[in-house]
């Protein structure tokens, strides 16, 4: 009888445990994609924007899967990750292609309905730090991208915010001539960055 209630004590330990776990899981199921509305500020064009806010879904309905398979399974295994993982491929994919598109699209020239408006030169110093830093930093992301890395724009605006913080002044001085907007979100089609060291 002994035995068989240390059993019952180990069995009633177990399942608290997984009810905890599980709530803990289900609290981060139900807070996936309230990052996303922080891309909406982007000081970026509207379309580049809107695409990067895509793009972000798309992680989340990623991140969501995994975090209902653990839920519903209570382990990670890779077979599942894999499915996963090739399901949501394709979607990345199809949102990056809309990033590289909307940036494509500001390349062409800036449209005001029938008039094309004329570009400002920003001349961007390199030899800043706070420029080096943020060239290093998109390397890194273009490379977690190529390498279908997990949420690499989260890893980028976290580097980009630490940037901010280490290099505040240098941050000031990394336009060395020409001059946006002090305040608002300036339009990307507007502007034609030159780097000059």
């Amino acid at each position: 009888m002994e035995t068989v209630s240390k059993k019952n004590e180990t069995e009633t330990e177990e399942v608290r445990i997984l009810r905890e776990e599980t709530k803990k899981a289900l609290k981060t199921l139900y807070s996936i994609g309230t990052d996303a509305e922080e891309f909406k500020a982007l000081p970026l064009s509207e379309c580049t924007r809107a695409a990067i806010y895509a793009r972000r879904k798309v992680s989340d309905a990623l991140e969501s899967l995994f975090v209902l398979h653990r839920i519903l399974y209570c382990v990670d295994d890779e077979a599942s990750a894999n499915k996963i993982l090739d399901a949501a491929r394709g979607m990345e994919n199809i949102a990056n292609e809309y990033i590289i598109a909307s940036i494509e699209d500001k390349m062409g020239g800036n449209w005001k309905g029938d008039m094309i408006m004329e570009t400002e030169e920003l001349i961007i110093d390199t030899k800043n730090l706070y420029v080096q830093g943020l060239i290093k930093v998109i390397n890194d992301f273009m490379l977690e991208e190529a390498s279908d890395c997990f949420s690499p724009e989260d890893r980028l605006k976290d580097k980009i915010k630490m940037l901010k913080k280490v290099f505040p002044e240098e941050r000031k001085r990394m336009v060395i001539a020409g001059q946006t907007p002090i305040f608002g979100n300036p339009d990307s089609g507007l502007y034609k960055l030159i780097f000059k060291n």
